[in-house]
C-alpha cells in the first residue's frame, strides 16, 4: 500500500546535481560520489521514487541508463508491482555481492578479534546477526552492493522485524541491525567496492529503566541464599552448601564493586588488592577486560570483608579464580553461576521487579549504582560514573529515571539555612 503523498526526494534538494530527463525522470549526482543515479517516479512496489546506481560519472551513459530503466519500471508497474527492476539484480561479478562482501568482512573482524574477550565477543554477536534468518544475508544475499541506498535499507528494517520470532524488534536490537549493516558497506567502501554510502535511517531511542533490587529486596536475596546454604549443610549436602554459600559472597561482592557480569569471571587474586587500614577499607580491583576499555574499580567497605571468606574458599594462589575456581572455561564458569543466582531469585520470590522486568545478574549492578544515588553523602557523579565504568549520559537516562521524590523527600523539601 502506498502512502498518501509521495516524500520529497533528495534530487530535489540543493546539494544534490539535477538533470531532468522528462517528467517523472532524472538522473542526478550525490556530492559524495562520482557516479550518476537515476530517479524514476513510478509508483510501484510500495515506493513512488525508484532509484538506481548507474555506475558511471559519464552523463551520457547515465541518460542512456535512465531511459532503459524507465521503460523497465513502466513494465513493472504495468504487471501490478514487483522488484525493481534493476537495483536488486544480483551482481554480475561475485566479489560485489553482499553476501561475499559480508563474509569477508567477518574474517577481517575475526583476524581483529584474536584472542581479545571483549572483541571476540562482538564478533560473535555481528556473525550471528549476518547469518539469522532475518538477518542481512537473509534479504541482500547475492545483491550488488553498490546498488544499496538508504530506501533498501528500510525496507531491510521492515524485513528483519517481520521475519523475527516475535514479529517485532526492541530498539537496541534494530540499532545493532543498523550498525552492523553500516559497518559492512563502510568495510566494501574502504575496499573501493562502492563509491559512497548510503545514509542509515534514525532510529527512535527508547530508555527502559533498569531492573534493581531496593535495600529490603537486597538484603532478602542474599538471605535466601544463605538460608539455602545451611538448610543444604543440615541435610548433609555439602557441595550445595559450599555452592550457595559463594552465590551469597558472589551477590554481596557485586553490589559493593560496581562489577558488570561479564567482568567478574576472569578475575584472579592477582588482580585484587587489599586496602585494609586507615578510615575507608576498600578492594582495589584491576578490571582488564570491562565492557568499554580497561579500569580501575575502587569497592564498597563490605567488599573486603567478603573477600576475605572468598579467599578461604578458593585458596590464596595469584592464578586463581575469585569464584567458579573448577571451572577452567569461564562461559561455562558465568553460565553455572547465573542458574544458581536464579535459583536464589526465583525461591526469594524476586524474579521481577514491581513493573514486571525480569531481573538478572546485571541488576546487581544496577542496585549499586543506585544504591550510592539514594544512600550516598553529595556523591560526585564523575567519580561514580569512572569507577563504574559508564558515563554520566547513561547515569541519567537509565538510573536517575528510577528515582522517586519520596525517595529523598527531605532534601525535597529542606532550605538553605538563614544568614
Amino acid at each position: 500500500m502506498l502512502p498518501d503523498a509521495p516524500k520529497p526526494d533528495p534530487a530535489e534538494t540543493s546539494k544534490f546535481r539535477v538533470i531532468k530527463i522528462k517528467k517523472g525522470l532524472a538522473v542526478y549526482k550525490q556530492s559524495r560520489s562520482p557516479f550518476w543515479y537515476v530517479r524514476c517516479y513510478m509508483p510501484f512496489g510500495g515506493r513512488y521514487n525508484q532509484v538506481i546506481s548507474t555506475k558511471t560519472d559519464s552523463e551520457r551513459e547515465a541518460r542512456k541508463i535512465a531511459e532503459d530503466f524507465y521503460i523497465e519500471c513502466a513494465v513493472k508497474k504495468r504487471a501490478l508491482g514487483g522488484d525493481l527492476p534493476s537495483g536488486s539484480k544480483a551482481a554480475k561479478d561475485l566479489r560485489y555481492s553482499f553476501s561475499a562482501v559480508a563474509d569477508e568482512f567477518l574474517e577481517d573482524r575475526k583476524r581483529y578479534a584474536g584472542t581479545n574477550p571483549k572483541h571476540l565477543r562482538n564478533y560473535h554477536d555481528m556473525r550471528k546477526l549476518i547469518h539469522a534468518k532475518n538477518g542481512l544475508k537473509a534479504f541482500f544475499a547475492k545483491r550488488d552492493i553498490s546498488t544499496i541506498v538508504t530506501a533498501d535499507v528500510r525496507d531491510y528494517m521492515v524485513f528483519a522485524e517481520e521475519q523475527s520470532l516475535k514479529g517485532a524488534l526492541s530498539a537496541s536490537t534494530r540499532s545493532k541491525h543498523l550498525i552492523t549493516l553500516n559497518l559492512v558497506m563502510k568495510s566494501a567502501y574502504e575496499k573501493g567496492l562502492i563509491a559512497t554510502l548510503p545514509l542509515m535511517p534514525k532510529q527512535r531511542v527508547v530508555d527502559n529503566p533498569r531492573p534493581w533490587f531496593d535495600n529490603k529486596e537486597y538484603r532478602r536475596l542474599w538471605a535466601k541464599a544463605l538460608r539455602i546454604s545451611k538448610n543444604a549443610e543440615k541435610a548433609g549436602d555439602h557441595d550445595k552448601a559450599k555452592r550457595f554459600a559463594e552465590v551469597h559472597d558472589f551477590i554481596v561482592f557485586m553490589v559493593n564493586t560496581f562489577l558488570r557480569p561479564s567482568e567478574w569471571a576472569n578475575l584472579r587474586h592477582r588482580h585484587i588488592k587489599v586496602h585494609s587500614s586507615g578510615e575507608t577499607p576498600h578492594l582495589e580491583i584491576t578490571v582488564s577486560d570491562g565492557k568499554t576499555k580497561p579500569r580501575v574499580v575502587y569497592s564498597m567497605p563490605t567488599a573486603v570483608e567478603v573477600y576475605q571468606r572468598m579467599k578461604k574458599r578458593t585458596g590464596q594462589e595469584r592464578d586463581n579464580y575469585l569464584f567458579k575456581t573448577q571451572y577452567f572455561n569461564r562461559k561455562t564458569a558465568l553460565s553455572k553461576m547465573r542458574l544458581d543466582f536464579e535459583t536464589v531469585l526465583k525461591a526469594a520470590d524476586l524474579e521481577t521487579d514491581g513493573f514486571g522486568k525480569k531481573r538478572t545478574m546485571y541488576s546487581l549492578r544496577h542496585s549499586a549504582i543506585m544504591f550510592r544515588l539514594l544512600m550516598g553523602d553529595n556523591v560526585d557523579y564523575q567519580t561514580l560514573v569512572k569507577n563504574a565504568g559508564t558515563s554520566i549520559d547513561q547515569l541519567h537516562r537509565f538510573y536517575a529515571s528510577h528515582l522517586d521524590p519520596r525517595m529523598n523527600l527531605g532534601n525535597l523539601q529542606s532550605f538553605k539555612a538563614k544568614g
